[in-house]
């Protein structure tokens, strides 16, 4: 599945640096859920990628125009974010779900753990964090927001959970998309600093 997907993104993604190529390449696999959704939004991102990587177009993704749709996108991305962090902070799991596509397709990866659906994944948190205190207090630093396309983002950042006897931390690559007019994740990808 992988093999034609890679040959495909690296003919429309020249002129890009590594960083920016590595960034791509864990959307694209990201969204790579089965091989015919991974084309069609390939299909549609690495449009959008081409516009930003050519400095003439003048139409593209890095326009007046749409710098105002991205600081609109980033700023719905980062309510997502703090919504589910103060869900957490009152031991709301239920509400900080309503982040996660409610989908058999959602992708939670942690440690050496993948879990496949919006309903494995709730199980998951509720058995990882039974109560009050194993919850803790939770607190998102965000490093970066990147947004790909009219309907997909990447954000990158670390989180810190406030608790009596310890203090989990670690980093976060959450992988949004718009769907029916909202912003959701439909991939995390979280690793704790032991």
């Amino acid at each position: 599945m992988f093999h034609h997907f890679k040959v495909l993104t690296g003919s429309v993604l020249t002129g890009l640096g590594p960083a920016s190529m590595s960034i791509l390449a864990i959307v694209f696999c990201s969204f790579a859920l089965d091989e015919a959704r991974a084309m069609e939004v390939c299909a549609v991102d690495c449009a959008a990628v081409q516009k930003v990587a050519d400095p003439q177009n003048h139409d593209g993704l890095g326009d007046g125009a749409n710098q105002n749709h991205n600081q609109s996108v980033h700023q719905a991305i980062l309510a997502v974010l703090s919504d589910q962090e103060a869900a957490w902070n009152e031991g709301d799991i239920d509400r900080f779900m309503s982040g996660y596509w409610r989908s058999d397709q959602l992708r939670f990866a942690s440690g050496n753990t993948i879990v496949y659906g919006w309903q494995a994944t709730l199980d998951r948190y509720v058995d990882t964090y039974p109560d009050r205190s194993a919850m803790g207090r939770l607190d998102f630093t965000i490093l970066d927001v990147n947004v790909f396309s009219e309907r997909s983002a990447v954000v990158f950042g670390r989180f810190r959970l406030f608790r009596e006897l310890d203090e989990p931390n670690g980093l976060f690559t959450l992988v949004f998309e718009k769907i029916d007019d909202q912003w959701l994740i439909i991939s995390d990808h979280t690793s704790a600093n032991n």
